[in-house]
């Protein structure tokens, strides 16, 4: 009998490790269904042909997980069971959504979390239709888009009907990016925003408003605008343009519109307010913009559609007088009413006080806080049940979470006074980093008064070194993310040769090869993506340059081990910019994409430039022998690198005929997404020459050591 009971035992271990085992999806899937279960995928896998993903399905996507769909999707549940899920501290991307398929796609009950981008469909996709809806989009806190649709695919010999796209009835809450559809007018989508709430997300930027610093945007022009995005019946709350550096709340931020259309109708959405100046606030149209429409809003909605997903929309005092957004607490509110658009469960509700610690310190903490709460006239007249003194006095907000509506579905929390409290805590903080910096400086300054200088060995390090050096090249130039580190990193390898020419300076001659390459694509902006240009130049640069060493650069190594210099320097640079068309790698400034070889007036330009540098070293050495990191950046005198300078875009056919076999490849290179180039230049005469940076590291060796 013993026996028999240790056979159970292992039985019910094996039995409950394989109930709870995670199944990796990889590769590529025809026809195939996802059972219930927990999935992971951590790389590229295509699904072609028909796709069905059952309730009770758990994807967790960890760095480069990316699930692309080829074909049909039908991702279907009654309760939000089906999760898309981005790993904790790897996070993966997302859904991508590509081809040309005469099929349907559908989310719905779906929840999308932690993810970069939940869903992206490609440039030159189709589908007869999407639908996206009853779906949760919750604190995906990708840096490119929430949801990105680019323009379909369209063919002038081929009768497909309009995709009718619909994304109905969704809940967008606690997101840090971005909706971006190319085409809000186009002659092949037909896209309805209807019955969604978007509320408490965050578009991160700089201070300045833009057209992509905004929860929904795009592009409307008029020669597209056959079907013209319907958004309608929606709630847009708290939806704000937060500043990257400082986490400042800047602005409210809704929607983004750009194109030559005259306006936009977007009436009948609930905005949180009824003030029309506040609403036009949020909206980045013609007033910011005198090339873009105008954004018709009126008339709107008073009060939020008790249809959309279950949000609270507001809180009024006892006496009925609205809470505004940037009221500044210096204790727990006694009581408030919550306006929501329909009924809101407080049961398993929890309600906090989040407040400074002091006025001298940016440190916040949480005070749980009990209250009671009953259906009232307005909403629910919440009440706290407890008087708290330790808290009189102190800034900061109310946070009530962990709501549900009446079935059992996530409702986004309600947070009062949290704005006023953000800047409060900044300011603070902005007061402490420069105390802080204060003390630092005089703390340097008391040290070098006191401090005596370490003796100098008589043990002599040699004049000449020579080392390799070997690491990554980053390009910035026309196509090119502004943020360095969202651009292609590629292997840099050369030699050094250094002479010290006093115990403070070294000459120095570089010798590298390095290549170049991006793609638009990685940009983050909407026009380079829609241009789509790529490249990828060797390079070959001498660069001669003079260090100046902040330690004596012969000094005994047992002294000064770490060692630190800044230099400058001239590059002579030989490059070729170079693509691929059809499988085939071509030099593209042999074909003149730019139109150099179309008249007597233009010239090719040159492959071979000069520039100047400016590097950082940090070296510690070990005898004779050093180790180091560096970072260098390089300023060139031309614009192409890259192949794309401020030129006229050329004529397709006279640049087509004037390249003979390869006038193909001449006409893609030129413009490989055939966009409008009707008075435009290849790039922003504004944007300078292009650049590069370099980092890595060196190993380096003294050379003729003296006799000591």
């Amino acid at each position: 009998m013993r026996y028999f009971y240790n056979i159970i035992t292992v039985f019910c271990i094996f039995f409950c490790s394989a109930a709870y085992s995670q199944d990796t999806l990889q590769g590529t899937y025809k026809d195939y269904k996802i059972e219930a279960g927990e999935y992971l995928i951590n790389e590229n896998v295509q699904f072609n042909g028909s796709l069905i993903i059952s309730p009770n399905v758990k994807i967790i996507f960890e760095k480069k997980g990316t699930m692309i769909i080829g074909g049909s999707v039908r991702a279907i549940s009654e309760n939000f069971d089906i999760k898309f899920i981005g790993a904790e501290g790897n996070v993966g991307n997302g859904v991508i959504i590509v081809d040309k398929q005469n099929v349907e796609i559908e989310f719905n009950g779906v929840i999308f979390k932690n993810l970069n981008t939940p869903l992206f469909f490609e440039n030159s996709w189709y589908r007869t239709k999407v639908n996206v809806r009853n779906n949760i989009f919750i604190q995906n806190y990708g840096k490119i888009s929430l949801i990105q649709i680019l323009t379909p695919y369209n063919s002038y010999f081929e009768n497909d009907l309009p995709i009718e796209f619909k994304l109905n009835g969704n809940l967008f809450a606690e997101n840090n990016s971005s909706i971006f559809i190319q085409d809000l007018g186009s002659l092949n989508l037909k896209i309805d925003i209807t019955n969604n709430t978007f509320i408490n997300n965050k578009i991160f930027g700089l201070d300045s408003y833009t057209i992509s610093s905004n929860l929904i945007y795009g592009r409307l022009d008029e020669i597209n605008a056959v079907n013209i995005t319907k958004i309608e019946a929606n709630s847009f709350i708290n939806n704000y343009l937060v500043n990257n550096l400082t986490g400042l709340q800047i602005k409210k931020a809704n929607l983004g519109i750009y194109g030559t259309k005259e306006t936009f109708n977007i009436g009948g959405n609930f905005f949180g307010t009824i003030d029309p100046d506040q609403i036009a606030n949020s909206i980045y149209d013609k007033k910011y913009n005198y090339n873009s429409p105008l954004v018709a809003f009126e008339p709107f909605l008073t009060a939020p559609n008790p249809e959309n997903p279950a949000h609270i929309y507001g809180a009024l005092n006892f006496e009925g007088k609205e809470i505004k957004s940037n009221v500044l607490l210096n204790e727990p509110l006694e009581e408030f009413i919550t306006l929501s658009n329909t009924f809101i469960d407080l049961t398993n509700a929890e309600l906090s006080y989040v407040y400074l610690k002091d006025t001298l310190s940016a440190e916040a903490s949480k005070k749980v806080i009990p209250f009671k709460f009953k259906p009232g006239e307005k909403g629910i007249n919440v009440t706290v049940s407890k008087e708290f003194n330790e808290l009189k006095g102190k800034v900061g907000y109310l946070e009530l979470d962990n709501i549900i509506d009446t079935n059992k579905t996530y409702v986004p929390k309600l947070q009062i006074g949290q704005l006023a409290f953000g800047e409060k805590k900044i300011k603070i903080k902005a007061t402490l980093d420069k105390i802080e910096k204060e003390m630092e400086l005089l703390k340097k300054q008391q040290d070098s008064i006191k401090g005596n200088e370490e003796e100098i060995s008589k043990t002599e390090l040699g004049k000449f070194e020579v080392g390799l050096i070997a690491g990554g090249a980053i390009f910035r130039g026309s196509i090119s993310n502004n943020n360095f580190m969202e651009n292609d990193l590629n292997i840099s390898f050369g030699i050094d040769i250094g002479y010290n020419v006093n115990p403070y300076l070294t000459a120095r001659i570089n010798i590298s090869s390095s290549t170049l390459s991006n793609s638009d694509i990685n940009s983050g902006d909407a026009d380079k993506i829609n241009r789509g240009m790529n490249f990828s130049t060797p390079i070959l640069s001498i660069s001669p340059g003079i260090d100046f060493d902040l330690i004596n650069n012969r000094s005994n190594p047992k002294v000064n081990k770490v060692r630190p210099s800044i230099g400058i320097g001239l590059d002579a640079i030989s490059f070729k910019p170079t693509g691929i068309f059809n499988g085939q790698e071509y030099d593209l400034a042999s074909l003149g994409t730019g139109g150099q070889f179309l008249n007597e007036e233009t010239e090719p330009y040159a492959t071979f430039t000069l520039g100047l540098y400016v590097t950082f070293k940090l070296k510690y050495q070990i005898g004779k022998n050093s180790i180091g990191l560096f970072a260098s950046y390089h300023s060139t005198l031309t614009d192409y690198l890259d192949d794309v300078g401020a030129d006229p875009y050329p004529d397709r056919d006279a640049l087509y005929n004037s390249n003979g076999e390869n006038g193909g490849a001449s006409v893609y290179f030129s413009n490989p997404t055939s966009i409008n180039t009707t008075n435009r230049l290849r790039s922003d005469p504004s944007s300078g020459n292009d650049s590069f940076v370099k980092v890595g590291i060196s190993i380096t060796r003294k050379l003729f050591n003296p006799k000591n």
